[in-house]
């Protein structure tokens, strides 16, 4: 909701609040509709939970690196903390490919399982 209002002052009012809890909650009523059976929610939500866990991470590092670079120059991100290894684009990359791939294997179990 930060995003979208910003002032922490007003994100406390009712008329913001409102419509991020309805849309919240209004979409998993909506998916209860059409799916009867659990099992196939929580294998749907498990593969978004790989998205969740793996690839938005990656592009939040991808994304902050790339800024602090654009804004403090080529060495900007670096840190105390900062290692070769653990800061390398090219790992970030290869972490958010092999995910994105893991999801899309997941996805087509998932598919297969269904018909």
């Amino acid at each position: 909701m930060a995003r979208f209002v910003p002032e922490p002052r007003l994100q406390e009012q009712r008329k913001y609040r409102l419509p991020f809890r309805l849309g919240a909650s209004i979409l998993p009523i909506v998916g209860a509709c059409f799916v009867s059976n659990l099992a196939t929610v929580l294998e749907w939500t498990g593969s978004v939970g790989i998205l969740i866990a793996f690839v938005f991470p990656c592009a939040l590092q991808y994304n902050s690196v790339r800024l602090c670079k654009q804004m403090f120059g080529p060495v900007g991100h670096h840190t105390q903390y900062h290692s070769h290894f653990w800061s390398s684009l090219r790992l970030v990359r290869m972490v958010a490919v092999c995910a994105c791939s893991g999801f899309v294997l997941v996805m087509a179990f998932n598919v297969m399982n269904d018909s």
